[in-house]
């Protein structure tokens, strides 16, 4: 509540009617009472469009200085400075912080910076931040790789993103195949559903069935739309399952 008092107090003394010859003034007057807050917490709608723009300018210039990139983010988004923002994310990559830095040049529209940091986190084995590049940059070859990587490493999460992203029918299947054999039903049920591979839907459902868990043969049944096995297990084996 303080923080605010000050902060209207402060900008009560101010001309808002800015002209080009104040605005500097203006911004270096009110700068040092703005940046003990949160970007996020301050309301600067009293000004101009431009004023405003130069305020988040130049805080994010103070709040990068002064190693805050996050609050520096925020007020370089908030003055659509691009360039800075690229800067910021340059500055996430130094202490790896890849997802952030994805994220900044995402919004900086940085492809050729996109592109080097979804390389930089593939050999790194960031697999999630290297998706979200390459899915960005709509790179499908690599992609695939990084499905590929996933399954490998049973990251079956990832590796599904990833061929769904692409529409990766054979490995969806594949990726579906392996999880089964690796007891990831989940997995294996969604990739199945995903490609419309109803035939292992109900493969895998009768495995199921066979081994005694009926009640997950009856789910999986339920999503290959199988009604003749859904009848089957409801009339015959049902009362097991409840019981």
């Amino acid at each position: 509540m303080e923080d605010k008092v000050i902060q209207n107090n402060v900008l009560s003394h101010i001309n808002l009617d800015q002209g080009s010859s104040h605005s500097d003034h203006t911004v270096q007057k009110i700068l040092p009472n703005l940046l003990h807050k949160k970007v996020e917490d301050l309301d600067l709608s009293m000004f101009e469009e431009k004023m405003r723009y130069k305020l988040y300018n130049s805080l994010g210039e103070q709040h990068l200085r002064r190693g805050n990139l996050e609050q520096g983010e925020k007020a370089f988004i908030l003055s659509e400075n691009r360039a800075k923002l690229t800067e910021v994310g340059r500055e996430y990559v130094k202490i790896a912080f890849f997802e952030k830095a994805v994220e900044c040049f995402k919004m900086s529209g940085n492809l050729q910076e996109l592109r080097n940091i979804g390389e930089t986190c593939f050999t790194n084995k960031n697999f999630k931040a290297a998706l979200g590049v390459f899915k960005e940059l709509q790179a499908k070859e690599r992609m695939v790789l990084i499905g590929k990587e996933c399954i490998d490493k049973g990251k079956w999460e990832l590796a599904l993103e990833a061929f769904e992203g692409v529409g990766e029918v054979e490995q969806m299947i594949e990726l579906g195949d392996r999880a089964a054999d690796e007891r990831q039903l989940d997995y294996a049920v969604r990739a199945y559903k995903i490609t419309g591979a109803t035939d292992r839907l109900n493969s895998l459902a009768e495995g199921l069935l066979h081994a005694g868990d009926s009640k997950t043969a009856l789910d999986i049944y339920k999503i290959a739309e199988n009604d003749k096995m859904i009848n089957f297990i409801s009339n015959n084996i049902e009362d097991d399952i409840n019981g």
